[in-house]
């Protein structure tokens, strides 16, 4: 049987384990194969860890683009519009997800995820980590497990939907569970900021937004001068069902603060995937309330554990690990950027293997989300594995805190 879940990470999946140079055209970073059925659908997800570095201009803007086939020629599935700062903000993450369906049989496809610049003089790299993977789903009724929606066309410029600060519903899921289940559900949003430096806060919700429950919550910023294009991916944990039914999930975003807009642009994507009630092959943590300002975990410049799970494995798993952080930078100084490693841990930090890290920032734009996804493998013997997600400083003159959605999964893919 092929395999339902395909990936690449880089050898050194790690912030400055690569230096890949982002051209004006579509830069390949990785290609993956995937095997496709009819009635099947193929998720797809990318990390990439990179750096603005131009000195004559600031603001560097960078499309990502996933292709069924070759870049240009073949079928563009996916893209997003992220952007840096070479002088301030210049270390990057952007995650975000697409999916690939209406297959009329079994047919091998392959996908490129690609990175171009969209502005002369710019400059940009991919520094690590970088992962993508495909995994194939069964939309067959009545045990379907994944649903999603998508944009018709889930592109960049695919959509134009303002936000201001009344609650906007954006997009909804309707998903069939079972008592006792898990749904892991995730989003990606690509948007612009449009006046001042507005607070987007995105709300995945069970039911109708304001009397249904607030799944998960998460706080973004964008400017409007110069770091103006955004790409917001997270995922939350429902859990609490005590019957079979159909529920319905609905993604709002509203900002935070009277005269600040936003427009949503593509992409959007929102999934959701069932799991069992103790299902081996699904762990996850979550902030008890995993929404937006619920916490305050101070961020320091040693690892700073702030998830951690359990999962068993055999010599032949393969862990698909995604995490999402909301976090806050809250130094004072005239140059405030603040720089967070997110490092994930087999085993105890530090003395652990570290397998994969990315380095993110943020300046006047104080709120940030970031998100990433990653593959392990390499099992010496069946076992129950810890994973352990650290964040730390890279300069202790500056300040930062977790506020949430705090959110680390863990999922060994059926075969």
């Amino acid at each position: 049987m092929s395999p339902v879940l395909n990936f690449y990470e880089l050898p050194n999946n790690t912030t400055g384990g690569a230096a890949i140079p982002i051209l004006g055209t579509p830069t390949p970073l990785a290609i993956l194969t995937a095997s496709t059925e009819i009635n099947t659908a193929i998720a797809l997800r990318a990390t990439v860890g990179w750096m603005a570095q131009a000195n004559g201009i600031n603001i560097t803007r960078v499309i990502f683009k996933i292709w069924r086939g070759a870049p240009v020629t073949g079928s563009l599935v996916v893209s997003v519009e992220d952007s840096g700062e070479s002088n301030f903000d210049n270390n990057k993450v952007t995650t975000f997800g697409g999916i690939d369906f209406g297959f009329t049989g079994a047919q091998d496809v392959t996908y490129v995820l690609t990175a171009e610049l969209t502005d002369a003089g710019a400059a940009a790299r991919a520094i690590g980590g970088l992962t993508f993977t495909t995994i194939r789903y069964d939309l067959v009724i009545p045990d379907r497990k994944f649903f999603f929606t998508v944009l018709p066309n889930n592109t960049v410029g695919g959509a134009a939907i303002p936000v201001t600060t009344a609650t906007v519903p954006l997009v909804s899921l309707l998903t069939r569970v079972k008592a006792n289940d898990s749904v892991f559900i995730g989003a990606t949003i690509g948007w612009v900021a449009q006046s001042g430096i507005p607070n987007v806060l995105f709300k995945i919700w069970r039911g109708a937004p304001f009397t249904g429950k607030l799944v998960v919550s998460v706080l973004d910023n964008g400017e409007t001068f110069y770091d103006n294009n955004k790409v917001t991916a997270f995922g939350g944990v429902d859990t609490g069902f005590t019957s079979d039914q159909d529920v319905d999930y609905v993604l709002t975003a509203e900002t935070t603060a009277p005269g600040t807009l936003a427009l949503i642009v593509g992409a959007m994507t929102m999934t959701g995937t069932r799991y069992p009630q103790n299902s081996p092959g699904f762990s996850f943590y979550a902030l008890p309330d995993n929404t937006a300002d619920s916490v305050i975990i101070p961020i320091t410049t040693s690892p700073q554990p702030i998830a951690l799970l359990n999962i068993e494995v055999s010599t032949s798993s393969e862990v698909v690990l995604m995490g999402t952080v909301g976090w806050k930078n809250t130094s004072q100084a005239a140059t405030p950027k603040a720089s967070v490693i997110y490092k994930l841990w087999r085993g105890a930090p530090n003395t652990g293997s570290l397998i994969f890290s990315v380095n993110d920032s943020a300046d006047v734009e104080r709120n940030k989300v970031t998100s990433f996804a990653q593959v392990d493998t390499g099992f010496s013997a069946s076992q129950n594995v810890t994973y352990i997600l650290t964040a730390e400083l890279t300069d202790p003159t500056k300040s930062a805190n977790v506020i949430g959605a705090l959110t680390l999964t863990a999922v060994t893919p059926e075969p």
